[in-house]
């Protein structure tokens, strides 16, 4: 290889550490143009890539704004009803839950506690179980 083709073709040193700015590159742009609910959609998105006959939902409303809350929540409530998809969340939000639910389980320090159709998810349960 001569001199001038050898300017073209970095080190492997400087390819390491341009694929490592990249990296960091990448990452930045990814924490600061992207919302939470804007990463969450993404997620849900990514998810469905794959043409799931399900979802589990770790939490799906958790840290993000009340109005992406309510798209959020629209979104999957279409996904089960238009397509089928089963969903199976874990959500500290009583009002998503009861939205989007048939049925509830609840479990403290890994016993269930309570369970039922989502209409027997009822105040005394919460306060029971869901309240310091």
């Amino acid at each position: 290889m001569s001199r001038r083709d050898a300017a073209f073709w970095p080190s492997s040193r400087s390819a390491k550490t341009s694929c490592s700015a990249l990296s960091r590159v990448r990452t930045a742009i990814r924490r600061c143009l992207l919302s939470g609910g804007q990463k969450q959609q993404l997620a849900i998105a990514r998810a469905l890539a794959v043409g799931p006959k399900g979802l589990l939902l770790d939490e799906p409303t958790e840290g993000i704004q009340p109005n992406i809350v309510h798209e959020i929540g629209e979104t999957l409530l279409m996904l089960n009803k238009e397509f089928g998809i089963t969903l199976l969340l874990t959500e500290q939000h009583i009002k998503v839950a009861r939205r989007l639910g048939d049925a509830f389980l609840m479990v403290d320090n890994g016993r269930v506690v309570a369970s039922g159709a989502i209409e027997n998810l009822d105040t005394a349960l919460i306060q029971k179980h869901l309240t310091i």
